[in-house]
């Protein structure tokens, strides 16, 4: 009788009801596809980022090249001529565009 009533309380107890299985795998299952947006939106966020960036970097590129006289940058052929009044004055230009 004593082992009976054991019984009873340890299926009673030990494994979880039907309702509260689902419930638990219902959760699982929000949590991970919570999880797998999130990721997702991530990416998406820096993948996006990552493109204005480009774009801008694109653009300032673009603006700072049409103010150097091309004439006094093809004549920079080497690092050497670091010194070279070309090279200075071009620096200069693109100093001005960056400050």
């Amino acid at each position: 009788m004593v082992k009976n009533k054991i019984s009873n309380i340890w299926e009673k107890y030990a494994s979880p009801k039907l309702q509260t299985k689902l419930g638990i795998a219902f959760s699982l299952l929000a949590i991970l596809i919570s999880a797998v947006l999130t990721f997702a939106s991530y990416l998406n966020s820096r993948a996006k980022s990552r493109e204005d960036i480009r774009q801008r970097i694109r653009d300032t590129v673009g603006i700072a090249a049409l103010q150097i006289d091309g004439d006094l940058h093809a004549k920079l052929l080497s690092p050497i001529q670091e010194g070279n009044p070309a090279y200075i004055q071009i620096k200069r230009v693109l100093q001005r565009r960056w400050s």
